[in-house]
């Protein structure tokens, strides 16, 4: 899509090497998060403080993903 209305086309290595010129080196990025005993109490602990939350209160929670946009196919390489 890249090179759609573009007089030269640019290969995906040479996007691939300017990128990294800047530092920006594609890595596969894990399956599952690292999880630290600190971050799995507070878990628990926010869990606890939840559980017995109406329809109402979860209503008002704002939740967000982490978007994934793929550059060069979908070889779980991420920048």
């Amino acid at each position: 899509k890249f090179n759609i209305g573009r007089k030269s086309p640019v290969s995906k290595s040479t996007i691939r090497k300017i990128l990294q010129n800047y530092g920006m080196n594609g890595r596969i990025g894990c399956k599952k998060p690292l999880l630290r005993k600190v971050n799995i109490a507070k878990r628990l602990i926010f869990s606890q403080k939840h559980v017995m939350w109406t329809k109402a209160q979860w209503s008002k929670v704002l939740f967000t993903d982490e978007s994934k946009f793929c550059l060069f196919g979908s070889n779980s390489r991420v920048f």
